[in-house]
Parts: C-alpha cells; sequence; structure tokens
C-alpha cells in the first residue's frame, strides 16, 4: 500500500548511504513529524510540491515548532502528487 505524506522539511540528517530527512506537518489539527531514510528501497519517491517564497536563514527549522499550525502546514491532493509507476 502507498502511502503519501506532505509537509515541511526542517531537517537534513547525515550523508551518503545513512542520510535522512525529517518532514511536519498538521492532519487533522495534529502536528506529525516523520523522519525518512533517504536511500531506502521502500521509498518510492520524493516530489517537491512547492517551494517557499524566501529561503530560511538556518539549515534545522526546529523554531516551527513552536508555531502555529497553519505556518506550517501543507495542504496537497492526490492530484497534485504524480506517483511513479510500480
Amino acid at each position: 500500500r502507498l502511502m503519501t505524506f506532505a509537509g515541511v522539511v526542517i531537517a537534513k540528517y547525515g550523508g551518503k548511504m545513512s542520510a535522512s530527512f525529517r518532514m511536519r506537518n498538521a492532519l487533522d489539527g495534529f502536528p506529525v513529524e516523520q523522519q525518512f531514510p533517504l536511500y531506502s528501497p521502500h521509498l518510492k519517491g520524493i516530489q517537491v510540491l512547492k517551494k517557499p517564497a524566501k529561503k530560511p536563514r538556518r539549515a534545522k527549522l526546529f523554531y516551527l515548532r513552536t508555531r502555529a499550525p497553519r505556518e506550517y502546514t501543507v495542504a496537497f491532493s492526490e492530484a497534485d502528487v504524480k506517483l511513479p509507476k510500480q
């Protein structure tokens, strides 16, 4: 079963084959954070749906944890996401 997760990348970790990234979004009003290994065989694809209007001045965006959910919520529809064929 494929599951899509859209959110804001708040951190990137590691390098080479052990690299991973952490994403944050608000689902049904609750904040959700997930960490994904970048080179996992279970990861089907990564897409950038929308770029920020202004580049953040920090590498780690952990300050978004204390902000209101509207500041880090990403709304998307399944039509926006083009998944690779299995």
